[in-house]
């Protein structure tokens, strides 16, 4: 398969990518700096015609443009794109929505949901035109509205709102599915204060899941790293039955 990962720096993304490269998929990660990590560059090496990486700030419209034209040259069509792209900013981690840091809320919609329309603007033009090509979004747990919680207040929004990104998408083009995916809560630089599990647990099941098909029969456009329905009114539905 041909696949993009855009936040591959470190976390799930990185660890996505590793996973891809063990299973001989073709992969260009998508990196927010110039920075490249040792273990990238040591795929790079290892698998000079399959794994790629380029410079894909989701907040620099021009460059994710640019990135989307180079993933196109290097690998044609795209089976599948992960966005991993996130943020939590450390004021968020203190402070109530009523204390937040204004600026802390505006960069927070600007990786978090902005970032990821801009990925999808440009991405979805070299996506395999096909109902089994998969758009996945890296997206939270804390998206119920009917379970609102006070924790990360301008991440949760952000999160919130892009989860609905996905359903947007599948309303508007048929050619390609979108999903908003919570991955668990992870070690990793992000998840520090929360974690119960590590990040390559989650790239594994969720790699699974594009590979076999499987993702495209859940039934839902919200799911968790195991193809869990996360859907607000599921638990109670479930419950009913």
């Amino acid at each position: 398969m041909n696949m993009v990962v855009i936040g591959a720096e470190r976390g799930l993304g990185l660890e996505i990518v590793k996973e891809l490269a063990n299973r001989g998929h073709s992969v260009v990660a998508g990196l927010p700096r110039a920075f490249v990590p040792d273990e990238l560059t040591a795929l790079e090496t290892a698998h000079p015609d399959e794994i790629f990486h380029v410079q894909c700030d989701v907040t620099d419209e021009m460059q994710v443009q640019q990135a989307a034209a180079f993933c196109h040259e290097k690998l044609g069509e795209l089976d599948a794109l992960i966005n991993c792209a996130g943020i939590i900013v450390d004021s968020d981690r203190k402070n109530l929505l009523h204390e937040v840091e204004i600026p802390a809320l505006r960069t927070s919609f600007e990786i978090n949901t902005i970032g990821a329309v801009a990925v999808i603007k440009y991405f979805y033009p070299i996506m395999r035109k096909d109902a089994d090509a998969a758009f996945v979004t890296i997206a939270s747990e804390g998206c119920d509205i009917g379970s609102p919680g006070t924790w990360i207040p301008a991440y949760a929004l952000s999160k919130c709102a892009v989860t609905k990104v996905a359903g947007i998408m599948n309303e508007s083009v048929k050619d390609v599915r979108f999903y908003s995916v919570h991955p668990g809560r992870m070690r990793t630089v992000m998840g520090r204060d929360t974690w119960n599990m590590e990040a390559d647990e989650s790239a594994r099941s969720l790699i699974s899941m594009i590979e076999s098909g499987e993702i495209h029969n859940k039934g839902t456009w919200y799911m968790d790293y195991k193809g869990m329905n996360m859907m607000p009114d599921a638990a109670s539905a479930q419950e009913e039955e």
